[in-house]
């Protein structure tokens, strides 16, 4: 993940070469379609260029990573595995080296304006403004979630659950089948597909992340990518804006309420960002 390359080049001092375009969704991607490149240039030192071929590749866990035992006179190339399915906020043990992470990741990695403002004119299309509707986001990950006896058993616990958390109108994001998704009658749901002129699906998968962002409340399917980004949008928000989001924002996992703390060491995709690590 890019959050984890930014807090490494920002506790190194290093300079991070973002690689050349690839296709997501058969659209050809950089992280400048995404993010903000000046934002980027003023956190850390980057550059766009080829790898070069005497790199030293990195292989195994980020979090197991000793940056000292690293030869400091050579690249280091992170190949795309070994970056995957990696939280930046349990990245470092020492005090010092998560605040620079913290840092460098909220100011350096800010939206590009025209998809925030493209995301903001999408809600006005669907009657929604900010903070005056609840978000939801359902995915089935695991091949368990996947059987449709599964499906239903998870959808009619889900049900029960999320009653008691979710008002009107609730944004929905999903490409699941939710039809067995039981909510009370004052709950209005609705689908984000209708907001949109002709955009790619990458965008507008972005755009529903930014939508979700925005929410008063967000409820999102623990150690999944998209609630795992719009979570991060959302405490960026607080801490960058002060913005009070009324009610407390909620990871489920199949659809059961989480009650674990906070993890701190080791992958942590299921960690809920909170840039607690910030200098005070």
């Amino acid at each position: 993940q890019l959050e984890s390359m930014v807090a490494i080049a920002a506790v190194t001092g290093r300079t991070l070469v973002l690689p050349p375009p690839t296709k997501i969704y058969k659209v050809p991607y950089h992280e400048f379609n995404c993010y903000n490149a000046g934002d980027l240039a003023k956190a850390i030192s980057i550059s766009l260029s080829e790898q070069k071929r005497d790199a030293v590749t990195i292989a195994g866990p980020l979090y197991a990573l000793e940056l000292a035992d690293l030869d400091s006179d050579r690249d280091w190339f992170f190949p795309v595995d070994a970056e995957r399915v990696q939280h930046f906020e349990c990245l470092f043990q020492q005090k010092w080296m998560r605040s620079l992470a913290a840092e460098a990741v909220l100011r350096g990695l800010q939206l590009n304006s025209i998809l925030e403002e493209a995301a903001l004119n999408n809600l006005h299309r669907l009657g929604l403004e900010p903070a005056t509707f609840d978000a939801l986001h359902i995915s089935f990950s695991s091949s368990a979630g996947r059987r449709s006896s599964r499906k239903r058993e998870i959808l009619n616990k889900s049900s029960v659950l999320l009653r008691t958390l979710l008002q009107g109108p609730v944004l929905l994001v999903s490409s699941e089948n939710i039809t067995g998704l039981n909510l009370t009658s004052n709950v209005t749901l609705v689908r984000p597909r209708g907001a949109y002129d002709a955009a790619s699906d990458l965008s507008r998968e972005i755009m529903d992340m930014i939508m979700c962002a925005k929410a008063r409340r967000f409820v999102g399917t623990r150690e999944d990518t998209f609630s795992t980004g719009v979570n991060m949008l959302r405490a960026r928000e607080k801490v960058l804006h002060k913005e009070v989001i009324a009610g407390k924002d909620y990871s489920i996992h199949e659809f059961t309420r989480s009650t674990e703390r906070q993890p701190t060491r080791g992958q942590c995709w299921q960690r809920n960002t909170d840039f607690a690590d910030l200098p005070k």
